[in-house]
């Protein structure tokens, strides 16, 4: 039996959970940003010191995280880490080109470094190391990157997304 872990909003807990739970067969995380699939070390949109904010989701997260605010470059993890944790497993990163917030290129960056693992355990990791064009899919089984630009192209829908990620995993698991 195959579990799916879907995350939107709650992107970083989808992948965390993937993560440390090998049960779930592959996740889905829409918009993780700081803290899920964007690179903490780059700063940018949502960061670490807003995060763990006593005003905002220090709840989310151990309180040691927050003790990083200051010297994010001594951080021992990075996301790119957190996505190797999940390989050879589906993973499926749905970002919004102008979120900016949930930093998109930041969580491309993530997954681009974490192919690597892919590629050392045998599957196929991203096969592109520029950011891509917003609203084309980038593939690369069992990994898939999307940035949806504006306006939004009715023929990217997220259903159609999800279904066609699926899709690809179960037709690779019946070869």
């Amino acid at each position: 039996m195959h579990h799916w872990n879907q995350g939107c909003c709650l992107g970083k807990t989808a992948l965390w959970a993937t993560a440390r739970d090998t049960r779930f067969s592959a996740v889905i995380a829409s918009c993780s940003g700081e803290g899920g699939a964007a690179l903490s070390r780059r700063n940018f949109g949502e960061t670490v010191a807003r995060l763990t904010a006593p005003t905002r989701f220090p709840y989310q997260f151990s309180e040691s995280y927050g003790l990083f605010t200051s010297h994010i470059h001594h951080l021992p993890v990075e996301a790119n880490l957190l996505l190797s944790l999940i390989a050879p497993r589906p993973l499926l990163l749905q970002t919004v080109s102008e979120d900016l917030w949930s930093d998109p290129k930041g969580e491309f960056l993530a997954a681009v470094d974490a192919s690597r693992v892919y590629e050392f355990l045998g599957t196929e990791g991203l096969q592109i190391s520029l950011w891509p064009v917003a609203g084309e899919p980038v593939w690369g089984y069992p990994q898939l990157l999307y940035a949806r630009g504006r306006p939004r192209n009715p023929a990217l829908r997220l259903g159609d997304l999800y279904g066609v990620f699926k899709n690809s995993f179960d037709k690779s698991k019946n070869r």
